[in-house]
């Protein structure tokens, strides 16, 4: 399953580490909310596994990573924010996450860990 294989690339650790594949979704939940028709058009059927049944979280604007990771700042937060994002269409692809102003910002680097090209 494509969410368990999730590092973060600055620490070096799960980003969601479930126990299990429903213990990542639930994780993945937490943090960013549990999906709706607003946030993910259809994405109860794009889910084939998915349950009514299930906890329902609030989003949480990310603010642990935000806390955790400060240099980020706006521009880095943005970007984390859109690589989150759980509607898998609304994604942006790799090639529009390079172009990200994350990336271009004069005098800066990526972040600790972030290949540069």
């Amino acid at each position: 399953m494509l969410l368990l294989g999730i590092w973060d690339p600055l620490g070096g650790c799960p980003t969601f580490p479930g126990d299990s594949e429903i213990g990542t979704l639930f994780k993945i939940m937490q943090l960013l909310g549990s999906p709706t028709e607003a946030t993910w058009p259809g994405f109860e059927t794009s889910l084939p596994l998915w349950s009514p049944l299930y906890p329902s979280w609030p989003p949480t604007g990310l603010e642990t990573i935000r806390d955790q990771r400060p240099e980020l700042g706006d521009v880095g937060m943005d970007l984390v924010r859109s690589l989150l994002t759980m509607n898998p269409a609304a994604r942006p692809t790799a090639r529009k996450a390079k172009a990200h102003a994350c990336f271009s910002r004069p005098g800066s680097a990526p972040p600790r860990g972030v290949p540069s090209s």
